[in-house]
């Protein structure tokens, strides 16, 4: 060989590495994670994995959540699509592929990082991974409004409080993920090529230790933020008179004249939204304007309670009518006091038994 062709072969020889190490070249690329940042919980999400072989050959696409291995598509083995057994993972099969998967019922404690890994198979063994955020909110249900009290007139201020109803979070430690430290290993491939995320099979609540829980707690258990909001009259509350908290909202404000309707009422309500994406509106809830005649009506069962008593006629018994019947004469009766005065010796209950009888059965005396 002349010298310039050797020349030719070794340029030759650097452009193709050159070409091997330089991004632009590689038969895979222009891999792409596409996946919605939040989901509610309990409805189906699709994450999709898109690339470009080229003249590459297609090995595997393999789904994490975390460190946790859910899904995975080898196109040239059987089973050709395989799904991970995971507390409350749903992976729809029959919508799933080498380019997506679909997730049915999320529970809220997956949100966190997912991951898409694909792999070409020989003679490059080239993996790419890509990494995206889910976030699962919890459905948010009609909050509870509620209020001081009914009645209201002008200047007084109208207290009114809004409580979320959403369901309690999921329970962290009931679903636990790969321990991220304790098991760093990686599954090799059988032509070679290595995964670049770890694929330990999930641990058992049981068999997490207080570290590894407290890692959960603090991935799983943060909640979104909550905002509450009110109306008055269809109007919107200024954000200064409403004091948020972390699950309900106190409204604090002064009922002004032109509040009530033609009728006399004021209509309050109150929504809470969700990490600023969803909202739910409360019932409304309506007052009345405290009129005159309801003072009046309030003061007169006030005084009612209060008027004192008017002493009530003692009770004439069936036999004290019978006694007296027999005795009319106050002077026959023992001590002057009728029936009383006889049942107040041994004698005298005798002749009250006696007259109680003659009486009843209209006996001569």
């Amino acid at each position: 060989m002349t010298t310039t062709g050797s020349l030719l072969v070794r340029l030759l020889t650097a452009a193709a590495l050159l070409c091997w190490c330089s991004g632009p070249c590689l038969a895979l690329r222009d891999v792409l994670l596409q996946m919605p940042p939040v989901a509610r919980a309990g409805s189906s999400v699709t994450l999709k994995c898109l690339y470009d072989l080229e003249n590459d050959k297609l090995y595997a696409v393999k789904w994490y959540r975390g460190n946790f291995e859910f899904y995975r598509s080898t196109p040239h083995e059987r089973p050709a699509k395989q799904a991970f057994p995971y507390p409350d993972f749903h992976v729809d099969l029959s919508r799933s592929d080498e380019h997506q998967v679909t997730l049915n019922r999320v529970p809220q404690y997956i949100s966190g990082t997912f991951s898409c890994e694909v792999s070409t198979d020989a003679p490059k063994f080239t993996t790419v991974v890509k990494n995206g955020q889910l976030e699962v909110l919890d459905t948010v249900r009609r909050p509870l409004l509620t209020v001081s009290k009914d009645l209201y007139r002008p200047g007084d201020v109208l207290e009114a409080n809004c409580t979320s109803l959403s369901p309690a979070s999921a329970d962290p430690e009931l679903h636990a993920d790969t321990a991220i430290a304790a098991t760093p290993h990686g599954r090799r491939h059988p032509h070679g090529g290595a995964s670049l995320l770890p694929q330990a099979p999930p641990l058992q609540p049981h068999q997490l230790s207080a570290l590894q829980r407290a890692h959960l707690q603090k991935d799983f258990g943060s909640e979104a933020p909550m905002s509450f909001s009110f109306w008055v009259n269809n109007k919107p509350v200024p954000g200064a008179m409403v004091r948020q908290g972390a699950s309900s909202a106190t409204l604090t404000r002064p009922v002004a004249e032109d509040d009530f309707s033609v009728s006399g009422e004021l209509r309050i309500k109150c929504s809470v939204t969700l990490a600023g994406k969803y909202r739910e509106p409360s019932h409304a809830v309506t007052v009345r304007r405290q009129e005159e005649d309801d003072e009046d009506w309030e003061e007169g069962e006030d005084e009612e309670d209060e008027a004192p008593g008017v002493e009530e006629p003692p009770v004439v018994t069936e036999t004290h009518a019978a006694v007296n019947a027999v005795l009319p004469d106050p002077a026959n009766r023992s001590g002057g006091a009728g029936a009383e005065g006889l049942a107040s010796s041994p004698v005298g209950t005798v002749l009250l038994i006696l007259s109680v009888l003659l009486a009843r059965f209209q006996l001569p005396r």
